[in-house]
């Protein structure tokens, strides 16, 4: 047997597999996602079989596999072949990919030991070296190797020179390990209850507190340990009594991590669905017992109840047998979610993202893996989860750019949850009340069943959408926003303010010459802080104290202009003193489960302000908001993005729909500079269906997305003419093929709207392709012809396929 595997999954410093053969008896254990020891390079080193088979090239001696390091192997056929989809479409090192899907925080390495040669010949040895040599003789040691500890103690050159004259060997050894688990020590009943009843009725009458351990384990059977003595009040002592008398043991298992990251709000009780909701749920239920592979986009407006379809489409796909698999954007969404699907799937629901811990994540992913846990909640990375019998994937606020990862693997998670359907044969639900216009547009062209909410659930009516004009304004609050602040919490109203940007202010400016305070590493404005009383950049970290003048003309006259959630928040605590006033941004939810903190802290408070970043903007569900305020909705209109307007749009109905949850009619104040805006306009009339036709009208004329696909190349390098000479190069290489029929278009070479970069100049091309194979094939030419030699040394090529952002 021959096997393909991907050496060093470690260090992912190696993207093709090499061959191996497979004697007896490993030819009988090995699958495809084995993690195997290999020699290598003449080393031992680790990899990942991704392809079996019995043929080989003439002519070349292969080397065997050593060892199958554990019989559970990391991955299965399925999801080999969604990481193959995701490398060969984002043109990324499959390592990079199958990464993704390895078991989060397992451990496997062939670490190099040091062992005393006890042939050599001292005699060839310095009077130095010889010195060494008898301490590290006579040293402690490991399993017949050196200690670190005694390696620590004598000069690395040393250690140097006794490797090379062949005193000391290098031996490899496999270390291992599975992560970390959690045991707790469980108390069992040792023998029969009436053996236990009759020592009760005779030598453990005097002992009052064993009597009161035996009869509660009489009744439960098995008890931890820790509960077991809080709830008889017992000692220690008394329970390892009862344990050399043999009427009790004690042993340690492994248990499930308890996620504490449920929201604690009341449920508002099981309703009948409305005729849409039915009918949506009805046409995703069909496809289920079908079991055949269907995407669906569920558009309904904020507050529709889609989550109620996904909770009841998920309970039908696990009376089918079937697991489910649900993506959410952002970590910030998790806790109300989460809680949704833990009151309808408690004991089944299994909770995957990043600000897990190591401990954590890999617990959720053995009972994953192990079927224990079926349900399956998640941000984009938890599209990797090792399900069994997949049968539904829900996409929720699929127009969200967050699910697009911009380093290596740079997947979109809507590709990477079509994929993987397609190849389970699963049912996809794409939820939105914005869907982006691509995925409108596949609704539209029949590629997907649109199913659609119109109505809001309860009854709750709309909000009503005003506009205020922001020009002569100083404050960044307005004179009706904070009236109608003060009305919301008079009327014992909750308040959320949105603004897209952290900090104290802006930026700062000279008013004599004009100088920007910027990034040193960055071609950005520094934001100011006032906890910390810094300028930081919030592309790099980069942060410095301001100076007391201009640096560019010593002048005096500093400007501090624009503002952040830090000065919203001070300017609140004067306004409203007797208001809970709670701050989310990226600053104040560093710690773990902050999110979920502020969230209760808002809900508990009967006053409150909630003052946010874009993660209030979407999943919260509070019905007694009364007021939603955007302090300042043009941060994303005036990109330089042909997207800009859609998010924008989004994002106000996104916020908006915070709002009108109760069984009173709300408000939502949008502050602007720019009232014409088309999708300010469209967000006030909450008019989704218009906007799309307007957009998507200009996007055929332009030819953007959906019109064709998008491929960004991205140069960069210390020296801004090493990065202007790469973009050019390429620039002409493309020309060429454009010669020989090859149908795209290219716009650039130009500088990167943020044309510096953690001290990185930046150049771009843009590459619109109606026939996405055949340019992805090109650019593969491009990789290998380019990366290797044809650009200079300093220069970085990254080719992001499906871009979000263009900056």
């Amino acid at each position: 047997m021959i096997a393909q595997v991907i050496i060093d999954i470690s260090t992912l410093s190696l993207d093709r597999p090499f061959d191996y053969k497979v004697k007896f008896p490993l030819d009988q254990e090995i699958q495809i996602g084995s993690i195997v020891l290999v020699p290598f390079n003449r080393k031992d080193e680790i990899g990942v079989v991704v392809g079996l088979g019995s043929k080989k090239r003439e002519g070349i001696e292969l080397l065997e596999i050593k060892e199958i390091i554990s019989q559970d192997r990391a991955f299965d056929e399925k999801m080999l072949e969604l990481c193959q989809s995701i490398s060969k479409r984002y043109l990324a090192p499959l390592t990079d990919t199958i990464r993704l899907a390895l078991p989060p925080g397992q451990r496997v390495a062939v670490r190099a030991k040091l062992k005393v040669n006890l042939d050599f010949n001292l005699e060839e040895l310095t009077e130095r070296e010889l010195k060494a040599a008898e301490l590290l003789k006579a040293g402690p040691t490991r399993d017949g190797m050196i200690t670190q500890k005694l390696l620590k103690e004598i000069d690395s050159k040393m250690i140097s020179t006794l490797k090379k004259k062949g005193f000391l060997k290098e031996i490899r050894r496999i270390e291992k390990r599975n992560g970390p688990v959690k045991t707790v020590e469980f108390a069992y009943q040792n023998v029969s209850a009436d053996r236990i009843r009759e020592d009760l009725k005779r030598s453990l009458k005097s002992a009052k507190k064993q009597s009161e351990i035996l009869k509660v384990i009489l009744n439960e059977k098995r008890l931890p340990a820790v509960d077991l003595i809080k709830k008889t009040g017992a000692s220690r002592a008394s329970l390892n009594s009862l344990c050399k008398k043999g009427l009790i043991r004690l042993e340690r298992e492994e248990v499930p991590l308890i996620l504490d990251h449920f929201f604690p709000e009341e449920f508002r009780g099981d309703f009948d669905l409305n005729l849409d909701q039915d009918a949506a749920l009805k046409s995703i239920e069909q496809a289920l017992d079908e079991g055949e592979h269907k995407t669906k986009l569920l558009y309904g407006v904020t507050a529709s109840g889609k989550t109620e379809i996904y909770l009841r489409a998920a309970e039908r796909a696990l009376r089918l047998g079937k697991s489910v698999l649900i993506l959410v954007p952002e970590i910030s969404l998790t806790p109300q979610i989460a809680h949704r699907f833990n009151q309808r799937f408690e004991g089944n629901l299994a909770i995957l993202h990043s600000a897990l811990s190591p401990a954590e994540r890999f617990n959720q992913w053995e009972m994953i893996k192990t079927g224990r846990l079926k349900v399956v909640l998640g941000a984009r990375s938890a599209i990797f989860a090792p399900l069994n019998d997949l049968g539904l994937i829900i996409l929720d606020e699929e127009h969200e750019s967050a699910y697009k990862q911009n380093v290596s693997p740079r997947y979109h998670a809507l590709f990477a949850a079509k994929r993987r359907a397609e190849i389970e044969g699963a049912i996809l639900i794409l939820g939105s009340a914005t869907p982006s216009l691509e995925t409108r547009f596949a609704a539209e062209s029949g590629r997907y069943e649109l199913l659609k909410l119109p109505k809001r659930v309860m009854d709750s009516p709309n909000p009503v959408i005003e506009i205020v004009d922001m020009k002569g304004e100083d404050a960044p609050l307005s004179g009706s926003l904070k009236e109608a602040i003060k009305a919301a919490l008079r009327d014992e109203r909750k308040v959320i303010l949105f603004l897209n940007r952290r900090g104290y202010f802006g930026y700062i400016i000279c008013k004599d010459c004009g100088y920007v305070y910027k990034c040193a590493h960055c071609d950005v404005s520094m934001v100011y802080h006032l906890k910390t009383k810094r300028l930081e950049c919030h592309h790099c970290g980069f942060s410095s104290r301001p100076k007391g003048g201009c640096p560019s003309c010593q002048g005096s006259r500093i400007g501090f202009y624009s503002m952040g959630t830090e000065r919203v928040e001070v300017e609140l605590r004067k306004l409203f003193p007797n208001s809970a006033i709670i701050r989310m941004d990226k600053d104040t939810t560093k710690a773990k489960g902050a999110h979920r903190e502020s969230l209760i802290a808002f809900k508990e408070s009967k006053s409150a302000i909630l003052i946010g970043t874009q993660m209030i903007a979407k999943g919260l569900d509070f019905p007694d908001v009364g007021l939603v305020g955007v302090i300042n909705s043009d941060t994303s209109l005036h990109l330089p993005d042909f997207r800009s307007e859609e998010r924008t749009f989004q994002l106000l109905m996104q916020i908006s729909g915070r709002a009108g949850r109760g069984d009173f009619l709300s408000r939502v104040i949008i502050q602007t500079h720019s009232p014409a805006s088309s999708a300010i306009l469209a967000a006030q009339r909450n008019d989704y269906d218009s906007f799309y036709e307007s957009e998507i009208i200009a996007r055929k004329e332009l030819k953007f997305p959906p019109f064709s696909e998008l491929i960004n190349i991205v140069f960069t390098s210390k020296r801004e003419e090493s990065a202007t000479l790469a973009a050019k190069m390429v620039y002409d290489w493309l020309g060429g093929k454009r010669q020989e029929g090859t149908d795209f278009e290219v716009l650039g070479p130009t500088p990167s709207p943020i044309s510096r970069l953690s001290g990185q100049h930046r150049w771009h091309l843009i590459i619109k392709t109606a026939k996405l194979e055949s340019t992805l094939s090109m650019l593969r030419e491009a990789k290998l012809d380019f990366e290797p030699k044809g650009l200079s040394a300093d220069v970085k090529m990254t080719i992001d396929v499906d871009p979000l952002w263009m900056l």
